[in-house]
């Protein structure tokens, strides 16, 4: 008696573009796409979730220039910390300063921005996060929620 195994078809899936776009200072963080498949008795169109990783903050870069001027250290400033979000949930404020991910210091010249870091992860990640708050600098480790 021969095993019966499940029918697979190639199913080519056209991008059509991006749905939702999420304002992230100037930029845009794509987190839902609209796609078509094609070869099916019906096209049909979907949009997918990309869940993403995020901490739920908006910030700033500050620069090494700005920072030596206003003695504080160069990182992301925290301008919100969203309520709900995994940054808020593990203590992060308003004005809080991130110096490190995992370590890595945070460089907008080079590719250790805090965008890059955090696509380095997926959902339910714990990361540790190095950041300056009122003189003292401390490290906490925040699990990644999905973006909302």
């Amino acid at each position: 008696m021969k095993k019966s195994r499940p029918i697979r078809k190639k199913v080519t899936i056209l991008l059509l573009g991006v749905v939702s776009l999420g304002s992230f200072l100037g930029g845009v963080i794509a987190d839902r796409l609209l796609v078509m498949r094609t070869n099916t008795p019906q096209p049909l169109a979907q949009i997918i979730p990309l869940n993403r990783p995020e901490l739920g903050i908006r910030y700033r870069m500050i620069p090494k220039e700005t920072a030596l001027l206003n003695n504080v250290p160069a990182g992301a400033y925290l301008v919100e910390v969203v309520v709900g979000g995994s940054a808020k949930e593990a203590g992060l404020l308003q004005g809080d300063i991130i110096l490190k991910i995992d370590g890595t210091q945070l460089d907008d010249e080079k590719e250790s921005t805090l965008a890059d870091l955090l696509n380095t992860h997926t959902v339910g990640d714990g990361i540790d996060v190095t950041y300056y708050r009122e003189g003292e600098t401390k490290t906490m480790t925040i699990t990644l929620k999905e973006s909302q």
